[in-house]
């Protein structure tokens, strides 16, 4: 067989800090290639990521391919003096198997827009592609819209000496309708390389299902999983499908062992466009060393080295581009952004954002955010020690001082979704004399009942408190339940006491009122089965023609899907819905009208 030699160039830019550098050669025979690491540094250690979940840390590895096709080589170097190096370049396998040349293709699906991606091997072979809907493209990475249906797309490839093959997927092309999009979003906390993944993601509504990929080899459809890691590097994507067609991915960088600090830098990026020219702004920050390095990726096979690159591209169209950073004391970090070019979708005008005032452990967050043309809908916000919330001004306190990244997503009615984050110093005080009154509320389980948090700084002393619930009643509990009479609007005041220090924060809390009896509205309510799978079924009766909305809401009173919301006619109503996406747990259905009646029962999914 014959062997070839290739000493690569890198893909976009080498990077290094004072005394490293990384370079290295490959000799491919086959599906076997014999690495030759050239690095310079102090005591270095090193890190090859082979592209295909496999690693090595060794200078000079080999290494055995599965599949003919293209990989992505990345060589980083780390030396003792915090010095930081890295190669990266594409590798060409064949011999491995399948055939002298072998078709295959992936997909990114927009709605009714796809985007096919040529993954044939080898690269320089025609491309022949039928849509399945009548229409073709001699394209090598076309993009074609359709209208919803099932197709069954195909990608015919004809290489050197009459070799050619064939390979086809089949997919369903779904009604969007009034669908807002998804978002798919996560956070992460690491132990001992055994990381936490909370699954943040917005479906707007609808039920999805979860890939990871851990960036090991290995793969996860749980929402919201734990993996075990060995040391090195890590890139993990989270994508999401729901069922009314969208989907999305996220990916971030993870560090396992090796005493590299994650935490001191931070990839981000904006964009502008003048037709199919965008012109990038590198917003990355570095909190312990400086930026010795910027990789971009721009989703059409384009890359830079460059901090704030133009990229012009061929054809309109959904690309994701990706910034990866690295700095001198070693951090890397990537983020990854959707982009519309040529106008054929509009990505909204929001921006998230948001200021925040600390005092001891107790930070109060302002949003700022704006949605453009178009109202707000909904926050999610992550405070960067596992705690989340969904209101729009929320007060957090943290156990142990520390540097927190919090991240604000906000979502919009014309689908606009915008994240922005920021790094929050809790220093904690000891001062006993300084103490701070802070609280939130939730809805309860019933029409008029609410359940506090109690987020006060007390300074280290001693305290008691005292809850007014603007009814007339009070509740020196820490974190009392309350339940209204009635309906209406009050005043709640929290007030700390201290040997110090005494503090007060009120806010309102709106009760909905009952207006007619809700005995004279609604009847029977029950849902079956009970405890509940995949779907659940609901029957309704009510007396009176009125605007009505179903929904599911967990024990927090926070709304995971809505069932219906329209006119409900007097009558007996049946309606069923897919739970499958909803871990186990115990649920409220909420019925609530125009009227003034609600109607409350819970149910078991398992």
């Amino acid at each position: 067989m014959l062997v070839a030699m290739f000493a690569f160039l890198l893909l976009g830019q080498s990077t290094s800090a004072q005394s490293c550098s990384a370079d290295f050669n490959a000799v491919i025979d086959g599906p076997d290639v014999a690495f030759d690491g050239i690095a310079t540094g102090v005591s270095p250690s090193y890190v090859w990521d082979f592209g295909d979940g496999a690693y090595a840390y060794t200078e000079n590895p080999e290494h055995t391919y599965d599949a003919d096709g293209w990989y992505l080589i990345c060589f980083y170097v780390y030396g003792a003096d915090s010095c930081f190096a890295s190669q990266c370049d594409t590798l060409a396998i064949t011999g491995a198997g399948g055939g002298d040349c072998n078709a295959y293709f992936s997909r990114e699906d927009f709605g009714d827009l796809i985007s096919f991606n040529n993954l044939s091997t080898p690269g320089d072979v025609e491309s022949y592609w039928n849509f399945g809907d009548g229409t073709t493209s001699v394209e090598d990475n076309p993009m074609h819209t359709y209208v919803p249906g099932t197709y069954t797309a195909c990608l015919t490839i004809y290489g050197e000496d009459s070799c050619t093959d064939e390979y086809c997927q089949t997919f369903t092309i779904y009604d969007i309708g009034d669908s807002t999009g998804c978002s798919a979003y996560f956070t992460f906390s690491e132990v001992d390389g055994i990381v936490d993944f909370e699954n943040l993601s917005y479906t707007d509504g609808f039920d999805a299902s979860y890939v990871w990929e851990f960036g090991d080899g290995t793969t996860s459809l749980i929402e919201s999983p734990t993996h075990t890691y060995d040391e090195g590097i890590y890139t993990v994507c989270l994508t999401m499908y729901t069922d009314d067609s969208c989907s999305s991915t996220s990916c971030t960088t993870l560090y396992i062992g090796g005493g590299i600090d994650t935490g001191s830098c931070y990839a981000d990026f904006d964009v502008d466009f003048a037709g199919l020219l965008a012109d990038f702004d590198n917003n990355s920050m570095a909190f312990g060393g400086d930026i010795i390095s910027n990789y971009w990726t721009f989703g059409d096979g384009g890359t830079s080295g460059a901090p704030n690159p133009n990229h012009d591209y061929a054809t309109e169209g959904v690309y994701e581009v990706c910034l990866t950073i690295f700095t001198s004391d070693s951090c890397s970090s990537t983020y990854c952004e959707t982009i519309y070019v040529g106008g054929i979708i509009d990505s909204g005008f929001c921006a998230a954002d948001f200021d925040v005032d600390v005092s001891g452990t107790l930070a109060e967050f302002t949003n700022t955010s704006t949605g453009g043309f178009a109202d707000i809908t909904g926050y999610s916000w992550s405070f960067g020690d596992g705690e989340t919330s969904i209101a729009e001004n929320p007060n957090h306190n943290y156990d142990i001082p520390g540097t927190y990244t919090v991240c604000l997503t906000i979502y919009t009615t014309d689908s606009c979704v915008s994240t922005y984050c920021d790094f929050v110093m809790i220093s904690g005080i000891d001062d006993t004399t300084d103490c701070n009154a802070a609280f939130n509320y939730d809805f309860g389980i019933t029409p008029w009942g609410i359940f506090t948090t109690n987020d006060s700084y007390d300074g280290g002393a001693a305290a008691s408190y005292l809850w007014e619930f603007g009814d007339g009643t009070s509740s020196t509990e820490f974190e009392p339940n309350h339940e209204y009479a009635d309906g209406g609007t009050y005043l709640i005041c929290l007030t700390i006491t201290t040997a110090f220090c005494t503090d007060t924060q009120c806010d309102t809390v709106v009760i909905a009122p009952t207006g007619i009896d809700e005995e004279t509205i609604f009847g029977l309510l029950s849902a079956y089965p009970n405890p509940a799978n995949d779907l659940i079924n609901i029957t309704l009766e009510n007396a009176i023609t009125a605007n009505t909305s179903i929904v599911i809401n967990d024990l927090s009173g926070k709304q995971l899907k809505e069932i219906f919301t329209g006119t409900l006619y007097s009558g007996q109503h049946n309606f069923q819905t897919n739970i499958n996406a909803l871990p186990e747990g115990i649920y409220l259905i909420h019925v609530i009208s125009d009227a003034g009646g609600v109607q409350v029962i819970k149910f078991i999914k398992q």
